[in-house]
């Protein structure tokens, strides 16, 4: 399998898991990398960026070894890299298969890190604030097609 195809096997993969096996849009083209995920819960893209096995990272992460290689022998290059592209690559395994619901009723609820906790007010009530979504991902400005390329290919351009 080409490296290629194995990228867009893992992002159509991680696509498929984000948007719960019910995505509108799930493509991936080897020859030029152009990717779009859409998931029919919301009809937007989920934050792939912040997953591993993801068209994103892994552009960020080739960005990345041609920015070690081409500071071989360069310590403070290295550290450039290790400092400037690095962080930008997903740190996030994707969920290892969609979410069940374990409901009756057909909805599904899905706890967010996001959710706020119960406060207290001044007249001795509690008042709770709760979230839930079909999806594991919100919609996000996420690069999409080829765009995280380009901007992959600018950023080392400019760091170099």
């Amino acid at each position: 399998m080409t490296p290629a195809a194995t990228w867009c096997q893992g992002q159509t993969n991680t696509c498929r898991v984000l948007c719960n096996a019910d995505a509108a849009v799930n493509e991936c083209t080897e020859s030029d990398l152009k990717w779009k995920c859409t998931c029919n819960s919301n009809s937007s893209t989920p934050g792939i960026q912040y997953y591993r096995q993801t068209m994103p990272f892994y552009i960020c992460q080739e960005v990345f070894k041609k920015c070690i290689s081409q500071n071989a022998g360069n310590a403070q290059g290295q550290d450039t890299c290790n400092n400037n592209i690095q962080p930008l690559c997903a740190t996030i395994d994707p969920p290892k298969s969609p979410v069940k619901d374990s409901g009756s009723d057909g909805s599904s609820s899905t706890a967010t890190t996001g959710a706020s906790q119960p406060s207290k007010t001044s007249g001795g009530s509690t008042q709770v604030t709760s979230t839930s979504s079909k999806g594991l991902a919100g919609p996000t400005l996420a690069p999409v097609g080829n765009g995280a390329f380009v901007a992959a290919m600018g950023l080392m351009a400019y760091l170099l």
